[in-house]
């Protein structure tokens, strides 16, 4: 009777907790489907509320990396110059005299709108505003989708599951962790502009398409929409360069989307004004269209170039010329009229220069296969790539493995916008594609298209690898995971066990980009995340060491330089460093060789020899360093070295060592 009465109670235990997993599976299908019918502004507050848990820093955070250079050491953001300042200094705040390169005024604009809050020594409401514009970002990624699911007229494609996928592609893109660099980074704020107006763009451009009208009104409005693309193109080459990718992407898809827009057709009616007439009129139509938006695009980029050189007049970088082609002379005239900023030149950021152009290819497909598994599964994430962790190298496995895996998502897009084309041009209605084909397309040309300007293969960037120039590739990679879902699912992804894989993988991107988000509270959590990973880079070890020091641990900042050294001997920057620390230390004959070593490779470099100068003479070192320093100044009579040793020899007792406004301003510390 016992054992009987045990029984009948596991067995209502057990109906019962099917019971409530049944109620549960049905709440949760319910709140997929709720959740794809938010507004627009219903959707911000959801995207912003995630993107703050999984991305807000602690309201202590101190300023890391580059964010020292942006807004603590920005003269623009500290002085009391106006917004409209920003177009006549470069990123940096700096006027061209002075410049390191990256015109971006955008960014400038909106930082100078709270500078204010400079005072309270933290990057943190600077932060806020990248949660802000990355919530702006799911948003349009929302909008552009729901446009294209829309404009199908497959039936099966206009159900509430579909409708719902934009929204929840958003949340995957705002949790992502792979852009935890560029939202989590206030410099990141530029590469979030550039999916802003690379979305308003496509959604502009999706809209002009769409426009049928004769009247005068829809003539206004169409007027309008090539205005605001125009305006969405140049603004993104105002946020960063690399939005010419993004134009170029937009140039690619502009007569595909057009021969999509106009395939809801019947085939007979069509044809009703006969084949080759027909066939004339849709080749000059698709023409047409492809030339207004070349030319915006063409009028966009000229207008960026010669307002830059206006109001931003600089010499010819010359290191950002191609190296494949540039002497040809319509290329090297190009570079000439472009005459880009100087962008600073160095092979621990970018091993790649220095390195044979052939090199360029293998290495740029070895790095796509490792940034797409990366964008696919965001671990780990680490947000320095510098000598040696990535480094140069020929055909191997991972470089043959992106070449096919590149060649096959690009193919994937030029296959079905041919077809979409031929629909159109031979009015076959058959061929036309269906929502799902039309995100794929999308998606997988902005991945490919965008990912040429930042391969390195073209033009050597400062940095060989970065996990913020994936921001724009990842919409890529959503769209096209959009369309291969609906193809596949039919529409159902949310019922039966579709829904606990979709958040499965939402709570795991999301997890990764919470852990790297933790690492940037502050500066010593952020480099000794760096250097967890093997190989470490040289420059991971170096500024964990200048982090440690600056909080008074010198022995674990000589130690760590060391390594650093140990990595890269030739480094002159390391080689200073490690001068500096002992120097601090009061071995100037243990510190003589690494300055000596150090300053006959930055003899040039005004910072550097303002370092090792100043700790020399505060020691009162400078007598026993001053024969062999005159040594290596009279190779190069015109250098900083040169200059400085003069200097101290005429004023260095009246300015106590180095004149103050050539001395480096201290860390953590506005100039």
């Amino acid at each position: 009777m016992t054992r009987s009465c045990a029984r009948s109670l596991q067995l209502a235990r057990f109906a019962e907790l099917w019971h409530g997993f049944f109620v549960a599976d049905t709440r949760l299908e319910r709140a997929f489907q709720a959740f794809g019918t938010r507004s627009p502004s219903q959707l911000f507050l959801c995207l912003l509320v995630i993107s703050c848990a999984v991305y807000l820093r602690s309201p202590y955070t101190n300023f890391i990396f580059d964010e020292q250079e942006a807004l603590l050491k920005n003269p623009f953001l500290q002085g009391d110059a106006g917004l409209a300042n920003a177009f006549f200094v470069d990123f940096w705040g700096r006027d061209p005299a002075h410049t390191i390169g990256s015109y971006r005024p955008l960014p400038n604009i909106f930082w100078k709108l709270i500078a204010s809050v400079l005072h309270v020594r933290s990057p943190f409401w600077f932060s806020v505003l990248n949660l802000i514009a990355h919530a702006g970002c799911g948003v349009l990624l929302a909008a552009v989708i729901k446009t294209i699911l829309r404009s199908s007229q497959a039936g099966e494609h206009r159900d509430l599951s579909a409708a719902a996928l934009g929204n929840w592609c958003a949340l995957l893109f705002v949790a992502h962790g792979i852009v935890s660099e560029a939202v989590c980074s206030v410099v990141g704020l530029a590469d979030i502009l550039v999916g802003i107006f690379s979305l308003s763009a496509l959604f502009f451009m999706l809209k002009l398409w769409s426009w049928r009208g004769h009247n005068r009104a829809d003539a206004w409005l169409c007027a309008l929409g090539g205005g605001l693309l125009f305006n969405a193109m140049l603004l993104g080459l105002w946020s960063k360069e690399t939005m010419v990718g993004s134009m170029l992407w937009l140039l690619v898809l502009a007569p595909i989307l057009y021969a999509t827009s106009l395939c809801d057709a019947s085939e007979e009616t069509r044809q009703a004004s006969g084949g080759s007439i027909k066939l004339t009129s849709t080749w000059w139509s698709l023409g047409v269209r492809f030339s207004f938006v070349f030319a915006l695009a063409a009028l966009s980029f000229v207008a960026y170039v010669e307002l830059r050189k206006l109001w931003f007049p600089t010499l010819l970088d010359g290191a950002s010329r191609l190296q494949i082609g540039g002497h040809i002379p319509y290329v090297a005239a190009f570079f000439d009229w472009f005459s880009a900023p100087p962008r600073p030149v160095d092979p621990l950021n970018n091993p790649l220069f220095g390195a044979a152009p052939a090199l360029r290819l293998p290495t740029a497909c070895g790095l796509f296969f490792k940034q797409l598994l990366q964008m696919i599964l965001p671990w780990p994430l680490v947000g320095d790539y510098a000598y040696p962790r990535e480094l140069p190298h020929g055909w191997g496995v991972s470089a043959a493995l992106g070449l096919v895996t590149f060649s096959l998502i690009a193919s994937l897009g030029v296959v079905l916008g041919a077809r979409a084309t031929l629909a159109y041009l031979l009015g076959r209605s058959s061929l036309r594609l269906s929502a799902p084909q039309i995100l794929m397309t999308v998606g997988s040309l902005l991945l490919c298209v965008y990912y040429v300007p930042i391969s390195n293969v073209l033009v050597l960037l400062p940095t060989i690898r970065a996990e913020r120039l994936l921001y724009v590739p990842v919409l890529g990679l959503m769209m096209l995971s959009a369309g291969v879902l609906l193809t596949f699912s039919r529409g159902a992804w949310i019922v039966g066990y579709g829904k606990y894989a979709f958040l499965s993988y939402l709570l795991l991107i999301a997890s990764a980009g919470r852990a790297h988000a933790w690492t940037y509270n502050n500066d010593v959590s952020f480099w000794r995340a760096t250097t967890q990973l093997q190989p470490a880079s040289a420059k991971s070890y170096l500024n964990l060491g200048i982090m440690l020091g600056a909080r008074g641990d010198l022995d674990e900042r000589e130690r760590l330089t060391r390594k650093a050294l140990e990595l890269a001997p030739k480094w002159d920057l390391a080689q200073i460093y490690l001068a500096d620390v002992l120097c601090r230390k009061n071995q100037m004959t243990q510190a003589k060789p690494y300055y000596l070593a150090g300053l006959k490779q930055a003899r040039q470099s005004r910072p550097l020899v303002t370092l090792a100068l100043q700790c020399i003479w505060d020691r009162g070192a400078y007598p026993a360093y001053r024969n062999e320093l005159d040594a290596i100044a009279a190779n190069a009579p015109h250098s900083w070295l040169a200059y400085l040793l003069y200097e101290l020899d005429e004023h260095g007792v009246a300015n106590a060592g180095i004149p103050q406004r050539y001395r480096q301003s201290g860390y953590n510390r506005a100039p």
